[in-house]
Formats: structure tokens, sequence, C-alpha cells
């Protein structure tokens, strides 16, 4: 393991647990057109790519046609209940204590306002030294854009960078921009999905971080 001068941290299930919350705004919009509800657990699956296309994988085949007008029916549900159930995942607390003396940031396919919400009411915005949405980049995650936007910033080498996210699409970003990428288990899809992505190093609590960094 290289020594870590910075890390990166994925927001939904791997820094904070908001599936209860992005659960909530997608049944809501499933009930809104109509559509029945779906469990918390397969919700979850559909995150990671953004708001709309998790709103699209959410619909039934067929009701596609729908989603410019659900997407705002979520978004607006969401800004006004995105931090009723959010919470940092237990010892998430204490690796941010630990790494205090290492530069940390935010790269999340979710919108910077809502990102900023959540941050601000966990306690935890000025944490990080730059947060990177969706909409702060020309392309999202897996693109490397945030990534580079972050190091460039700083001056800081890929593989003195850390990525921690719990999906595919976060070891892929890892991967496109030169960083380690390190799977968080504990998330959305789990550890299966983590090794087939290619992670370097899988966690499987937020304090095995602090491990892994030495």
């Amino acid at each position: 393991m290289p020594r870590c001068h910075l890390i990166v941290f994925d927001l939904d299930g791997t820094l904070v647990d908001s599936s209860l919350d992005l659960a909530a705004a997608t049944n809501h919009t499933l009930a809104y057109f109509g559509h029945p509800q779906k469990p918390v657990k397969d919700i979850v699956r559909y995150v990671g790519d953004g708001a709309r296309k998790l709103i699209e994988r959410a619909l039934p085949e067929g009701a596609v046609l729908e989603l410019d007008k659900a997407l705002p029916v979520f978004l607006d549900f969401y800004a006004e209940n995105c931090t009723e159930n959010t919470r940092l995942y237990p010892g998430m607390d204490d690796v941010l204590h630990a790494c205090a003396g290492i530069p940390k940031a935010v790269a999340t396919n979710k919108p910077k306002r809502f990102t900023d919400i959540i941050l601000k009411a966990l306690g935890i915005d000025r944490e990080f030294i730059q947060i990177e949405c969706a909409d702060t980049v020309a392309k999202p995650k897996p693109d490397p854009e945030m990534l580079r936007k972050i190091l460039d910033a700083r001056n800081i080498a890929p593989m003195a960078t850390i990525m921690l996210g719990d999906s595919t699409v976060d070891m892929k970003t890892a991967q496109n921009a030169g960083c380690i990428g390190v799977g968080a288990t504990w998330g959305f899809r789990g550890r299966e999905e983590l090794e087939r992505s290619g992670a370097n190093f899988l966690i499987d609590r937020p304090t095995d971080l602090i491990q892994l960094i030495g």
C-alpha cells in the first residue's frame, strides 16, 4: 500500500447510509404514477449513476416514457426529506477523526444541492477539502474527471490517492484516474460486485481503512 496523501469518499453506500431516504423518495414517485412500490434492498441497487438513472431503473418496463415527468417528482420529494433517516455508517466518525491529518474529498454522482444538505446536517461538511458531484463536472463517474479535478487542484499523485466506494462505478472511476480503488463491502452493492470490478483492496468496516493506511 503506497503512502496515502488523499482519501476520496463516495457518498451513498460508502460514507453515509442513505438507503431509507432514497427508497422513500423512489417509492413516493412510483406511487404518484400508480406503480407498485419496491423494497429498499432492490432500490439501493439502482443507486450509483445519478438520480435520473435511479428512477429509470425503478420504473416498470414500458413506463420509461414517464421518466421526464417522474424525475422532478423524485427530486422535489427528496429535497424535503433527504436527511430524515440518512446517517454516517458506524465507525465512520472514527475514520474521519483518525485520518484528520490526511486531506479528504467527496466524489459522488448525487447532485450538489443534496450532497451539501446531507454533509452539513451530519456536521461533517468541513471535513472535506473539495466536494465534486454529478453537476459540478461535465462527465459523472466512472469518468475520471471528478478525481482528476480534485488531484489537479491539490497537485496530488493518483497512486497516492484512495478512492473509497461501494460499487463498480467507484472502482472503475479509480482505475480510470489511476488511483487506488478500495471497496466498501458494507455498502449498497456488496463484496461480489466489488471483487468483479477489480478493487485493489476490500474492507468490511469503515475502521478497516485506518489499518489499511497504516
